[in-house]
């Protein structure tokens, strides 16, 4: 489906549990997290759960300021959140804007990308050649919204090989269910539900 390896992915009980290994991996206390706001609540309750400082820059136009997200990268920063298109908005950057953007971004950086709402826009970004280039980025996906399918909890980010290696070390096992998966395996063959979604 992505073209990508399958060590490339890692599984969640819907992509939260992804941010929170995001966490377990990459945050302790004192660390800071750069995000949009408002920003999906979970990124500012995953950053206090590990006892760190959400950074929240406001949005303008309703999209992701993203000269006003790199100002606020210090050395004390982690990981940035751009989610595109952005939620609760449902607006986005440009993938242009977005890519030269995270190619901006310290090494030691951690951009989380929320791919969340991207079958519904219409140009997308495409982050694999960033992931290509040795960039510290992922994506994550979720199977709630365009496959409806959010009460079987079950989401993947996509990255580096090794980053999801890091992911996986601290990833619950078991966590995603055969039904949720079954389900998930059929949700991606069937293009003609996403279609209508879309149109929708």
């Amino acid at each position: 489906f992505h073209g990508l390896a399958p060590g490339q992915f890692v599984i969640g009980n819907g992509s939260n549990e992804i941010i929170e290994t995001l966490g377990h991996v990459f945050l302790g206390p004192g660390d800071e997290v750069v995000m949009g706001l408002p920003e999906f609540v979970v990124y500012r309750l995953m950053t206090l759960l590990f006892g760190a400082q959400p950074v929240e820059v406001p949005l303008a136009d309703f999209r992701n300021d993203l000269g006003a997200l790199a100002r606020a990268v210090t050395p004390r920063t982690r990981i940035v959140v751009v989610s595109t298109p952005n939620n609760p908005t449902g607006t986005a950057n440009s993938p242009e804007e977005l890519l030269e953007f995270i190619r901006a971004l310290p090494d030691t950086v951690v951009c989380l990308v929320d791919e969340a709402y991207s079958d519904f826009a219409d140009r997308a970004p495409d982050i694999r050649p960033l992931i290509a280039e040795g960039r510290n980025v992922i994506g994550l996906r979720t199977f709630s919204k365009v496959y409806g399918l959010a009460a079987l909890r079950v989401g993947y980010g996509y990255a580096s090989a090794e980053m999801v290696s890091l992911l996986d070390r601290v990833r619950q096992p078991f966590n995603v269910n055969a039904i949720a998966q079954a389900a998930a395996l059929a949700a991606l063959g069937d293009r003609d539900f996403t279609a209508m979604c879309v149109r929708e």
